[in-house]
């Protein structure tokens, strides 16, 4: 949670993070930057802003008017 972020940070953080060798099973610890976890969420992200885009452009456009003036308030 720490280290998530769709925009790339001032400090590369990083952090230990532990789990499962998918490969041979045995538990390893091993360092994850913030770029990781960022590279990570990229498609997921991708999807999202590309639904939003799609919703947004099916809206009417007083609905769109009223969401950009709640979101910049």
């Amino acid at each position: 949670m720490n280290l998530g972020s769709a925009v790339e940070p001032k400090l590369n953080n990083s952090t230990m993070v532990k789990g499962r060798n998918l490969t041979n099973g045995l538990p390893v610890t091993m360092e994850v930057t913030a770029k990781d976890v960022r590279d990570a969420l990229r498609d997921s992200l991708s999807a999202i802003i590309e639904m939003v885009r799609a919703t947004l452009e099916v809206t009417p456009p007083e609905l769109a008017s009223d969401i950009m003036e709640r979101e910049s308030s």
